[in-house]
């Protein structure tokens, strides 16, 4: 009796470990889920799909999607070739960016934590200002034309060439590696990752993507006379 008592015991204690882990394996895995769609996000920069991971803790703050970026600068010419040139510089950042998910533990039902190996473009910004302004100067030095074109055209072009110089910029500038202890959170049946609990994280994308102010008009150098100024 004693026996069939004891393996009852150990049968039921089984059971419940089983239990328990199958439980926090399912919240750790939904939790994880939930981090990897706003590390999709970033890698395509689809800042709506990074929005919908984002718990900011103001409920009118519906456009944060975690970090920021520069605006728009006001020496170019606001039009869709700009806006899209601007797009796919952001674009080409996030592309670098590898996430590894090296441990989790879940905290409570509503509460798991990761730690997180980040790899991603190291944008020197001086380094890059530099690299672009080399192949701006290339391009007014090859195509002379440039002089005749009007506003629209000369700032469409000149951004475009921008771009092209900073996707191959980030392909051949060094990596980096930082670690990260990510929380993400229940909230409403939803996991989020709150802002304020990710400072450390979302404070690093706003550094990295704040290299790319490239924005700004890079003119053509003192070799370039006043006289070729575009009217």
């Amino acid at each position: 009796m004693k026996k069939i008592t004891s393996c009852l015991l150990v049968f039921v204690m089984l059971l419940s470990v089983f239990t328990l882990s199958g439980c926090g394996s399912k919240e750790v895995e939904d939790a994880e889920g939930a981090m990897q769609v706003y590390f999709s996000a970033l890698v395509g920069f689809n800042t709506d799909e990074m929005k919908s991971c984002i718990d900011s803790g103001d409920e009118d703050d519906e456009d944060n999607f975690g970090f920021t970026i520069p605006e728009m600068s006001e020496d170019f010419i606001q039009t869709d070739n700009y806006k899209k040139a601007v797009k796919s510089m952001y674009q080409e950042l996030g592309s670098t960016f590898v996430f590894t998910v090296d441990s989790n533990e879940k905290i409570d039902k509503e509460n798991v934590e990761f730690k997180v190996t980040v790899k991603c473009a190291n944008v020197n910004e001086s380094d890059m200002g530099a690299y672009i302004q080399k192949k701006v100067d290339q391009y007014l030095d090859n195509n002379p034309n440039w002089v005749k074109m009007d506003e629209i055209e000369y700032s469409d072009t000149m951004i475009g060439v921008q771009a092209d110089a900073y996707r191959i910029f980030l392909q051949t500038t060094e990596r980096m590696t930082e670690q990260f202890t990510i929380k993400v959170t229940k909230i409403d049946g939803d996991w989020k990752m709150k802002l304020d609990e990710n400072k450390e994280f979302f404070d690093f994308l706003s550094e990295v993507f704040a290299g790319e102010e490239t924005a700004e008009t890079l003119e053509p150098t003192e070799e370039t006379t006043e006289e070729e100024t575009v009217e």
